[in-house]
């Protein structure tokens, strides 16, 4: 109703009014009715009507809009092969563009796979290739495959198992035949076995070379070669074909090797003596020994039915063979000194009828270098051979009952007395033998060692029980001594001026009772030393002049007592507190006490 009176007050319209028939008054609708409603393009048209006799009565005009009636122009969707457009706007009744549609520019192709074609042994395969899904235009273009080769069971199969081809297959070597190998030996190479095929001929297992095998090696022994007969060096000879594989050298025999000249009968004034030497095949040699011509000469002295030696005379040998008589008399004796300081003298012959050489009898003959003991020697006193430095050999005949000579050292019989070590030996070491339980003896030898110059080292086996009287006096090269536990007894001078002398060292279970007097007499290289706890009795001057010794320790230091020998002997305690200190000690025996006896209860 509102838009229907807006209509009429704006409008200038022409009514026009129906007549109405006769006897017919129109009743007019309250409402105009729209006939054609007004758009933007043109005017609209309305009507009132009778209600009875539906005459239009009035008609209006109704004016254009200026509203536009939207029509939605849809997007069209851009495919691969035509774009697209936006949404967009148009006015139904004028038709004008209200909103304009845009271009969307083209898809991608929607890529998809051609399947690959195999190709087979007959016919060409094509490759994989891509198209678009939705143009089904060709992307990338399938490529031709060359066919394959036909599929076999093996190389002897004559029919493809895909396409049926029949082929010319191989020979299929199922008729073989072997060809015989042989195994090398040491002089011959040898064949592996093989095998060929008895239809075509072809080698399937060709034969190889084997390298010939080594020599089985066997080894000709060394033939030691004899005095007598030739020997032969290590050979070795193949077992198998005996090939000489290293020769056998032959040598030449060695003739004799013979110790040296042995006495088995010493030759006398009065009839030749044999000797004899010994290879080591057993053959012996002998010869003669000279009768020996009796040094001229000699000074002898006759006491009854005795004999004596006692000096030189007016003989100028230096070889000397004492004679077997004089005046009709047998020489039984050598006297005490009789050629001691005889620097002249180089060799000494003792007859058969000599019983005793005296004390000193030899004694400092420099020059001294060998002297034989017959067999009736039966005493020697003591140091017959002190101070014969040049002295290598003391021979003793075997018949002897009382001596003997071990290495031209001179033992008693039974070997447990050393009673002469040959000082003029240039050796450096000397071991005692296990037999000796004594060297040097009071009554049989002094200096038994004494004046050698030449060692530096003796070994005192623990057979040893006494160092007997100046047994190593002046041994100047002696540098140490070591005392087993054996020793009980280091008598007197024993060590006396052993210059060198700087260890002297005991077993530690040692059973030494006594240290003599003058024992370390002078060893001025001393500068310490142990009395054994064993020890109770030292002598006098035992360590006197030892002027570089300022330590003595004494392993038991009570009952220690110093007794001065006067008209009466005088004897004084010693203070234990005093004896363990090794400086004091050292003073008292080098120095303040070293004429005294020390005696321990």
């Amino acid at each position: 109703m509102r838009k229907l009176t807006l209509l009429l007050a704006v409008t200038a319209t022409i009514l026009v009014f129906a007549a109405c028939t006769p006897n017919h008054t129109h009743k007019i609708s309250s409402v105009p009715i729209v006939v054609r409603e007004a758009t933007c393009a043109e005017d609209g048209l309305s009507h009132i009507i009778c209600t009875e006799c539906g005459e239009v009565v009035n008609t209006f005009i109704i004016p254009k809009t200026n509203k536009h009636t939207e029509i939605i122009d849809p997007a069209v969707d851009s495919t691969c092969t035509e774009t697209g457009y936006t949404e967009g706007k148009h006015c139904a009744d004028c038709g004008k563009i209200i909103i304009k549609q845009s271009e969307t520019p083209l898809k991608a192709h929607s890529e998809e796979t051609i399947p690959a074609v195999a190709a087979t042994c007959t016919k060409n395969g094509l490759s994989e290739g891509t198209k678009c899904a939705s143009c089904g235009i060709i992307l990338a273009a399938q490529k031709e495959t060359p066919t394959i080769a036909h599929t076999y069971d093996n190389k002897y199969d004559e029919d493809c198992n895909v396409c049926g081809f029949v082929r010319d297959a191989e020979c299929a070597h199922r008729d073989l035949i072997t060809l015989s190998g042989y195994g090398a030996t040491c002089t011959s190479t040898g064949l592996t076995e093989g095998s060929k095929c008895k239809k075509c001929g072809e080698i399937l297992v060709s034969q190889e070379i084997i390298s010939m095998q080594p020599h089985t090696e066997v080894i000709d022994a060394a033939v030691e070669e004899t005095c007598t007969t030739p020997g032969f060096t290590q050979g070795k000879h193949c077992a198998v074909c005996q090939a000489i594989i290293v020769s056998r050298v032959p040598i030449s025999p060695t003739g004799h090797t013979f110790s040296d000249w042995t006495t088995i009968k010493r030759a006398t004034e009065y009839e030749e003596g044999i000797e004899e030497r010994v290879c080591a095949c057993g053959e012996k040699e002998t010869q003669a020994i000279a009768r020996l011509i009796p040094s001229t000469g000699l000074k002898f002295q006759i006491d009854g039915t005795k004999c004596f030696v006692v000096g030189l005379g007016d003989c100028t040998d230096a070889n000397i063979v004492i004679p077997s008589t004089y005046s009709g008399l047998s020489v039984t004796h050598i006297g005490n000194e009789a050629l001691s300081n005889c620097t002249s003298i180089k060799s000494i012959v003792i007859p058969d009828t000599v019983t005793s050489i005296g004390a000193g009898a030899f004694s400092h003959c420099t020059s001294l270098e060998s002297i034989t003991i017959s067999g009736s020697v039966s005493n020697i006193d003591w140091h017959a051979f002190t101070g014969c430095t040049s002295l290598t050999s003391i021979e003793v005949d075997a018949r002897n009952n009382n001596y003997a000579s071990i290495d031209g050292n001179l033992y008693t019989k039974d070997g447990t007395i050393l009673l002469q070590y040959a000082i003029g030996k240039k050796d450096t070491t000397f071991v005692v033998p296990n037999t000796v339980k004594r060297i040097g003896d009071f009554d049989l030898g002094l200096y038994t060692f004494g004046y050698c110059t030449s060692l530096i080292n003796v070994v005192i086996p623990e057979s040893v029980t006494h160092i007997g009287p100046y047994a190593f006096a002046y041994c100047t090269a002696l540098e140490s001594i070591d005392i087993p536990l054996s020793v009980t007894n280091i008598e007197e001078g024993a060590f006396y001026g052993c210059s060198s002398l700087a260890n002297v060292n005991f077993n530690r279970d040692i059973q030494l009772r006594s240290i003599g007097a003058n024992a370390f007499f002078e060893c001025i290289a001393l500068k310490k030393f142990s009395i054994p706890y064993s020890v109770n009795y030292i002598g006098e001057a035992a360590f006197a002049y030892c002027n570089a010794l300022t330590k003595v320790i004494f392993e038991n230091t009570n009952g220690w007592s110093t007794v001065v020998h006067l008209d009466t002997p005088l004897t004084s305690n010693m203070s234990s507190a005093e004896l363990s200190n090794p400086s004091t000690a050292s003073f008292y025996l080098v120095s303040t006490l070293w004429q005294c006896e020390w005696v321990r209860e």
